[in-house]
């Protein structure tokens, strides 16, 4: 069922969901109680959520900063088609610690 709504969890996964949902301990899941553990499982994402999926989304490598030419090909994707020159001033104006680069921890966190 959870598959059914996008949901793929491991057998393990479940249980610790039903007695993490099971507020009346009666071994079910009763109508109020599946509503609200979807409604936890399933609030709106934060401002800073949002950013952080996008910046893994551009991070290519996944190593947890944004180089100039993954900035660029992320740039394009907006349909801004920025030089190499344009993105490294980007960065420059943005970049905290010096280091070249749009780390998420060092820019975001």
């Amino acid at each position: 069922m959870m598959s059914d709504i996008g949901e793929d969890i491991t057998e393990d996964e479940a249980r610790a969901l039903i007695r993490e949902a099971d507020t009346d301990y009666s071994g079910a899941i009763e109508f109020g109680e599946f509503v609200a553990m979807m409604a936890l499982r399933h609030r709106p994402k934060s401002d800073e959520d949002m950013l952080h999926e996008a910046f893994e989304q551009f991070d290519l490598n996944g190593d947890g900063v944004l180089t100039v030419e993954e900035l660029r090909r992320a740039m394009s994707s907006f349909g801004e088609n920025m030089s190499k020159d344009e993105v490294r001033q980007m960065i420059q104006d943005a970049d905290d610690n010096g280091d070249g680069v749009v780390d998420y921890k060092g820019e975001y966190e």
